[in-house]
């Protein structure tokens, strides 16, 4: 966890990766759960990605931005992904951009 109680914690298990994220998602911690996605899609010769939300405070358009360019990466690179513990917050933020069918859910 770094100095703004932010964290992301990746874990290989067989053919999945799991991201699970907490603290708040914005504009400043954003990049770092960017670098880790990308990381665990492009890197980690995972069939799935499952990324656990339920950690996040809070969440900005940064953080939207994060989801939607790691579902585009997920689908050129043929992974599937799934968000879990989405938030009542999450989910809310999702539906008002018009993007909440684009995930799947575990």
């Amino acid at each position: 966890m770094n100095a703004l109680g932010f964290s992301v914690n990746v874990r290989k298990n067989g053919a999945t990766s799991e991201v699970s994220v907490t603290g708040d998602l914005d504009l400043v911690t954003a990049p770092e759960l960017s670098a880790a996605l990308n990381e665990a899609v492009q890197h980690c010769s995972a069939e799935s990605l499952i990324l656990d939300l339920s950690g996040i405070t809070f969440m900005d358009s940064s953080g939207l931005r994060v989801l939607l360019r790691t579902a585009d990466a997920c689908k050129s690179t043929g992974v599937f992904l799934y968000l879990t513990g989405v938030t009542p917050q999450i989910q809310k933020l999702l539906t008002l951009a018009g993007v909440a069918e684009w995930f799947d859910y575990a």
